[in-house]
């Protein structure tokens, strides 16, 4: 009884200790790591649920290095990539999906060599 009651409490602590991945304000799209505060445009919340808008960050990094991290990170979110796409001299981008919605991603290369990351979301979000 001892044994699992213990268990129970080093499960609790461990589970409190891991900081979950929270995005933008809290809501269900990645802040990638290491950039400027972004710029937002259109943005709409309902609740933790990001349902539409962009948001542009740009700082230091490796394009490729930086997009992997964020499309990681909105796993962790909850989205699925669903196509991506290497662009030689533009960058990387991919299409990543969660419930009905559609976001859209960029890493490329900035005005001034830093990295620029727009990703844009919205129900149905066309080419």
């Amino acid at each position: 009884m001892r044994v699992c009651a213990v268990g129970i409490l080093v499960l609790f602590a461990a589970a409190c200790g891991s900081a979950p991945v929270t995005g933008y304000l809290k809501s269900d799209v990645a802040e990638p790591d290491d950039m400027d505060s972004p710029v937002a445009e259109g943005v709409k919340l309902q609740g933790p649920l990001f349902q539409a808008g962009s948001l542009t960050f740009e700082g230091d990094g490796n394009v490729q290095e930086v997009f992997m991290a964020y499309v990681a990170k909105m796993q962790q979110l909850g989205w699925a990539p669903f196509n991506t796409e290497q662009h030689p001299e533009k960058g990387m981008s991919a299409k990543l999906v969660k419930d009905i919605r559609v976001a859209e991603l960029s890493v490329t290369t900035g005005e001034k060599d830093d990295v620029k990351v727009v990703v844009r979301v919205g129900p149905n979000l066309q080419k």
